[in-house]
C-alpha cells in the first residue's frame, strides 16, 4: 500500500530510522525498546511478509541454544505488538507478517514505485513527473543507515543501485520529452546518491546547456573535477574533459565583442 495517510502506523527507514503511530513519533527509550526494534528493523529487511521464524532466529539470536531463540524471540513478539497497533504483527504457521493494510513503510513504498518504473515500457511526461517527485521526497538516504548487519545491507544496496537506474533512465525520457528541469532535477538526485557518477555530471552538464544555463554547467564540471581529485586523486575521462573545454571556448568566444562595420 503506497498510501501512508491509510495507515496508522509509519516506519521511516530511508536516511534515518522512525517509527510513527497515529501521527505521533514513538520515541526510544533505552534498552527496553532495542530488541523490539531490532526485530521491526530485520522484518522490513527481509521483505515483511510470512518471515520465518527460524531465520528471525538465526539473525538475532544466532549463539541461543535449543529453545532458548524462540523464547527471546517469542517475548520481543509480545514487546513490538504492545509498541504497534493490534494485529499490526501477525505469527502464523511458524511465520511473522507485517500487515500491510495498517503498516507503511517508505522503503516498501519506494521499491515498488522504482520497480514500476523498471519494468513500464512508456510513462507519459506528468506521470513520470509525479513517479520522480515521489523518489526524491522519499529517498532520504541510505537505508537504516549506521546498521551494518547483512541482512540490512542487502536491500540497501539493491534498493541504491535500482534508485541510480531509474534516475538515469527518468533523466533521459525527460531530455527526449524536451523537459531539462525535470532531467536536471533527476540527474542531480542521483548526483546526491552517487557523488562521482560522470554520466550524472554529463547528464546535469547537458541540462544546464539546454536550458541557457553555460555557466553553471562549467561550474558543475569544476565541481566534478575537484571531487574527483580529492577522492581518488584521477581526472575526469578525456570526453567530459573535452566537453567542458568546448563549452569553455565557446562561452568565451559569444562573450568577445564584435567589431563595428
Amino acid at each position: 500500500m503506497d498510501d501512508v495517510t491509510l495507515c496508522t502506523v509509519r516506519v521511516y527507514t530511508l536516511g534515518r530510522f522512525s517509527l510513527v503511530l497515529r501521527l505521533r513519533q514513538v520515541i526510544f527509550s533505552g534498552k527496553t525498546q532495542k530488541k523490539p526494534f531490532e526485530l521491526l528493523k530485520a522484518l522490513i529487511s527481509l521483505g515483511g511478509r510470512e518471515v520465518s521464524q527460524s531465520h528471525l532466529i538465526d539473525v538475532l539470536w544466532s549463539d541461543s541454544e535449543g529453545d532458548l531463540g524462540r523464547h527471546n524471540l517469542k517475548a520481543t513478539v509480545y514487546r513490538l505488538r504492545k509498541l504497534l497497533e493490534p494485529d499490526v504483527l501477525q505469527w502464523q504457521d511458524g511465520k511473522l507478517t507485517l500487515d500491510p493494510a495498517r503498516c507503511w513503510v517508505d522503503v516498501w513504498a519506494l521499491e515498488r514505485r522504482v520497480n514500476h518504473l523498471l519494468h513500464s515500457e512508456e510513462e507519459g511526461l506528468e506521470a513520470l513527473d509525479s513517479e520522480l517527485n515521489f523518489i526524491i521526497d522519499t529517498y532520504h538516504g541510505p537505508f537504516l543507515q549506521g546498521d551494518d548487519e547483512p541482512y540490512v545491507l542487502h536491500l540497501r544496496e539493491r534498493v541504491r543501485s535500482k534508485v541510480l537506474r531509474v534516475l538515469s533512465r527518468s533523466a533521459e525520457r525527460f531530455s527526449q520529452y524536451g523537459a531539462y528541469a525535470q532531467a536536471l532535477s533527476a540527474y542531480q538526485k542521483g548526483l546526491e546518491i552517487e557523488p562521482l557518477a560522470e554520466t550524472f555530471y554529463r547528464g546535469e552538464m547537458l541540462c544546464f546547456v539546454a536550458l541557457g544555463r553555460p555557466a553553471e554547467a562549467l561550474l558543475a564540471y569544476e565541481h566534478y573535477r575537484q571531487v574527483l581529485h580529492q577522492a581518488l586523486g584521477i581526472s575526469p575521462s578525456p570526453g567530459i574533459a573535452e566537453f567542458a573545454a568546448n563549452l569553455r571556448a565557446s562561452s568565451i568566444c559569444l562573450a568577445i565583442p564584435r567589431p563595428e562595420k
